[in-house]
């Protein structure tokens, strides 16, 4: 229900004065009710989001999409998804894990976490991530995809958050 335009599309100076208008007609067309922009993702240590929500005014950006069995939910203003690595998700589900206490570092919103819990057979999950928006995500993500119990969200700079010497397998 949310489509995300290109970072330039409709941004000429010509759209301004009938911009609410035309992203209604956008959504409308598209089916959609939340239209937001693009923008190139930052490029501090945490790797933001900075896209824009455009109509309606003051939707929120909460998306869910559900890839390979797993449900995924992240607010788009606040968090990237990244959308290229659905080779490694679909590893990560078929690795053999069964009974593994897994390190997941640079979680993010539990690409690889859910995939091993869900599917792989891991007993438990360490995600350690340091984008708080990323960890709220995460947490979402492990409650809707019924395996927050197998893990533990470890929020802070990974050198310091992870766990030693309790995995058998480190991401």
């Amino acid at each position: 229900d949310l489509v995300l335009i290109p970072a330039h599309a409709f941004a000429a100076a010509d759209f301004t004065a009938f911009e609410s208008e035309l992203y209604a007609m956008v959504a409308r067309v598209l089916g959609a009710s939340r239209i937001a922009r693009q923008a190139p993702v930052s490029q501090g240590p945490k790797r933001e989001s900075r896209a824009v929500m455009l109509y309606p005014e003051g939707a929120n950006g909460w998306v869910e999409t559900k890839e390979l069995g797993v449900t995924y939910g992240l607010d788009v203003t606040k968090v990237m998804f990244s959308s290229g690595n659905g080779t490694e998700k679909n590893r990560m589900g078929s690795v053999q894990a069964q009974g593994e206490t897994v390190v997941d570092l640079f979680a993010g919103i539990g690409y690889y976490t859910l995939q091993l819990l869900k599917h792989a057979g891991a007993a438990k999950v360490y995600a350690c991530e340091w984008n708080p928006n990323s960890c709220a995500a995460l947490r979402h993500n492990l409650r809707v995809n019924n395996v927050e119990s197998k893990c533990e969200v470890l929020e802070g700079d990974n050198r310091r958050t992870a766990p030693t010497g309790v995995a058998d397998r480190v991401l």
